[in-house]
């Protein structure tokens, strides 16, 4: 994405048990080439606006916003934290605010939904507008769950969900 512009990316057209999405944003790179500065880290200040995650097109977070480490902390919290992230000392963000505003990871916990609707098989897309100055791709990684049952005996796999 050019600096300045839209995206609405759909990613997938039919995904069931989403639990998380993350997305990365990177240094486009150009005619394939390697930049040998790149620590495979997330590019430096690639800040997204009017970002959003849809899935089954209705919106997760509560309305279009930048995203800041205060949204990074409050999708993260309590998500992987030992005693759910409430033991003094003890916590799940291993990115402190000045490392996340350098280099911003975008987590979107997508798994508070009504039962019915987790094992429906929904579409998921993105939105926002790149707010870098350089030009960005975005990897993006769904977390999902997917349930099966193994036969111990005759060793079958099957699917459950």
């Amino acid at each position: 994405m050019v600096s300045g512009e839209s995206f609405n990316h759909m990613v997938s057209n039919g995904i069931s048990n989403l639990k998380a999405v993350l997305i990365v944003p990177l240094q486009a790179t150009r005619n394939n080439n390697v930049n040998i500065f790149d620590d495979g880290l997330p590019q430096l200040m690639a800040h997204i606006n009017i970002f959003n995650v849809l899935v089954g097109g209705s919106n997760v977070l509560h309305a279009d916003a930048r995203y800041t480490y205060q949204c990074f902390n409050n999708e993260f919290f309590n998500k992987f934290g030992v005693n759910g992230n409430q033991s003094p000392g003890l916590g799940s963000n291993l990115i402190d605010f000045k490392s996340w505003l350098k280099k911003p990871y975008y987590y979107v916990n997508c798994s508070r939904v009504p039962e019915e609707q987790r094992t429906a098989y929904r579409s998921l897309q993105n939105k926002g507008t790149n707010s870098c100055e350089l030009p960005m791709d975005y990897m993006i990684f769904a977390i999902y769950e997917k349930n099966f049952q193994l036969d111990v005996f005759s060793g079958n796999i099957n699917k459950i969900d």
